[in-house]
């Protein structure tokens, strides 16, 4: 048809067919351009740096090595309150593993940066707080920023509870059993 310049846009048909899942709404584009996606399997892959970050933590804390480890992510998007777990849930957790032998780690982001005390309570880093207050020990406590960060250190679990949310989402990318439920808890 004619010559096509650089600044030509070109208009594909993405094939949805009324995907539900994520990955088959994004491979969408793929399939478009005619490329397969034989392994739909998530993959995160965090860096040799996260990944050390994540073995001196745990090395730091000895009451962590030599057990089974389950992360427990006590945060959540504020917005979404009928995704989150109420701290006493959370407690009563961690108690019961800690009796079984079990080694607990908390995971949550930090604090914003600037968060002052008038912060509304539902946020994640309040959470992690009252969480720590309520349980009565010492839990080793992981609150990072980075998504890698954090997935290097959920890589390390047996098991990983949490509700639904973008946590959920990492951990089944790096291949760690996850618990957790799409419903509210309440």
């Amino acid at each position: 048809r004619g010559s096509v310049s650089r600044e030509s846009f070109y208009h594909i048909p993405i094939p949805f067919q009324n995907e539900t899942r994520e990955t088959e709404k994004f491979l969408g584009l793929a399939r478009a351009l005619g490329v397969v996606a034989e392994n739909r399997t998530l993959e995160m892959c965090p860096s040799v740096e996260d990944e050390a970050a994540a073995d001196a933590f745990i090395s730091a804390h000895p009451v962590l090595q030599n057990k089974p480890c389950v992360g427990l992510f006590i945060g959540g998007k504020s917005e979404r309150e009928d995704r989150l777990w109420p701290i006493s849930h959370w407690v009563g957790l961690a108690n019961r593993l800690k009796e079984k032998g079990v080694r607990v780690i908390a995971i949550c982001p930090p604090p914003p940066k600037g968060a002052s005390a008038q912060t509304l309570f539902a946020e994640e880093h309040q959470r992690m707080e009252a969480f720590s207050q309520a349980l009565g020990w010492s839990c080793p406590t992981v609150q990072e920023a980075s998504v890698l960060r954090a997935a290097a250190f959920i890589k390390r679990f047996h098991l990983f509870v949490c509700p639904d949310g973008g946590m959920f989402h990492v951990s089944a990318a790096v291949g760690t059993p996850t618990l957790g439920d799409r419903k509210s808890t309440r």
